[in-house]
């Protein structure tokens, strides 16, 4: 396998466990949010 498809690959993976993980926090606040509105 060619180096950079290597890194390509790790990087794909990393990139959708960043998103999940991006995504997981922000619906944990908005939930939050909608818990206890500020207004």
């Amino acid at each position: 396998m060619p180096e950079h498809l290597l890194i390509w690959s790790i990087n794909k993976e990393y990139g959708i466990l960043f998103v999940v993980n991006i995504a997981f926090v922000l619906q944990k606040d908005f939930l939050i949010v909608k818990q206890y509105p500020i207004c």
